[in-house]
């Protein structure tokens, strides 16, 4: 952001919900404990099967959306992340990334990593979005205001969403000189939160509390309440490889066959899709031969991972050359804020986002 600025000052001007922001899915995976299942029933944290259990390795593969930390996720281009939390169930572990396995990091760490280097880099706006907070395993009063503790490192470099003022009608400019400077981390959590007066009054952290499209604030949701529009789609899905063609045509047609349609937030929310590939399959046996074939994070290009050798992964066939799904992205333009995929170190996405910019 400070280097599309440095040539070209109006780009400072733009808002949040115009630029276009190179995301990480399921960000915080990095370091996932395959042993440490969250076996919470009917959680949109989990999707904990007693088979996972004797598969725990190759489920941690397929749960490892990200294999590089925050810092070089950072580094790299990303600034939104996709936060999961859940409760652990043990006091001493506390809240955790969870994408049905909990992460060895403690979230404090994770997010001491984050506020350190937008501290180091103050022109950049960072995103962090707790997309799911799942009060899993039965936290008790105390369990759930100890998870703002962990949020309190944030609080120096958060911006604050002052009354009446949308985060996405902010302009770059508007959330990197607030207060002086040095207050470029935006925080947004669903209006469902517990306790968000802990969060403000005793730990003095300031959030974004945030809505889904058209959907009014619920009742006793948190101050300052922002009429911040939030969307999420594009989970293509196919079951076999013999699928493959539909996804990618699937994905393509995506900014035809959503809605709210493309572009409709900007001013009011951050439009965010998921550039992903996953299992979409009600056959245990199937998706467990695929998971004993998947490699881990989808490789670049066949030629990358050594195409003419051998039996490839069963998901080599979604990044054939014949699909190039950054000239997608490029195509869709400003119309998606927020690009977010899996394995941020692979492929040429980031760039193609930030060519958006750009070229703007």
């Amino acid at each position: 952001m400070g280097c599309i600025t440095s040539k070209d000052p109006g780009f400072a001007d733009t808002k949040l919900s115009e630029v276009a922001v190179p995301g990480a899915h399921d960000s915080g995976t990095f370091n996932l404990d395959a042993t440490d299942f969250d076996k919470q029933s009917g959680s949109s944290c989990t999707s904990y099967i007693p088979l996972f259990s004797e598969v725990s390795a190759l489920v941690k593969r397929w749960s490892e959306a990200q294999n590089i930390d925050f810092t070089r996720q950072l580094d790299d281009g990303v600034r939104y992340f996709d936060f999961r939390l859940a409760f652990t169930g043990s006091q001493q572990q506390g809240w955790r990334i969870v994408h049905t396995q909990f992460s060895n990091d403690p979230l404090t760490e994770d997010l001491t990593s984050i506020s350190s280097w937008a501290r180091a880099h103050p022109t950049e706006v960072v995103i962090i979005d707790v997309q799911h907070l799942c009060y899993d395993n039965s936290p008790n009063s105390a369990d759930d205001r100890s998870l703002w503790s962990d949020f309190s490192v944030l609080a120096p470099v958060l911006f604050h969403p002052d009354a009446g003022t949308s985060v996405a009608a902010s302009t770059l400019r508007d959330i990197t000189g607030q207060r002086g400077g040095g207050h470029n981390v935006v925080l947004m959590l669903p209006s469902s939160v517990r306790q968000p007066d802990v969060l403000s009054t005793v730990d003095h952290v300031d959030a974004t509390f945030v809505t889904t499209p058209g959907a009014a604030a619920p009742p006793g949701t948190p101050t300052p309440t922002m009429p911040e529009a939030y969307a999420w789609a594009s989970t293509v899905s196919p079951a076999s490889p013999t699928a493959y063609d539909a996804a990618n045509h699937a994905l393509e047609a995506f900014p035809t066959t959503y809605v709210p349609h493309l572009g409709t937030l900007q001013g009011s929310g951050l439009y965010q899709s998921q550039i992903i590939y996953s299992l979409s399959s009600s056959n245990v046996s199937a998706d467990a031969s695929m998971f004993a074939s998947f490699s881990g994070l989808i490789p670049a290009s066949p030629e990358s991972a050594g195409s003419g050798s051998g039996t490839q992964p069963w998901e080599i066939g979604l990044w054939s050359s014949s699909f190039d799904r950054n000239d997608v992205i490029a195509d869709w333009g400003h119309g998606l804020n927020v690009v977010v995929t899996d394995g941020v170190e692979y492929g040429g996405y980031v760039p193609a986002v930030v060519e958006q910019n750009a070229a703007t």
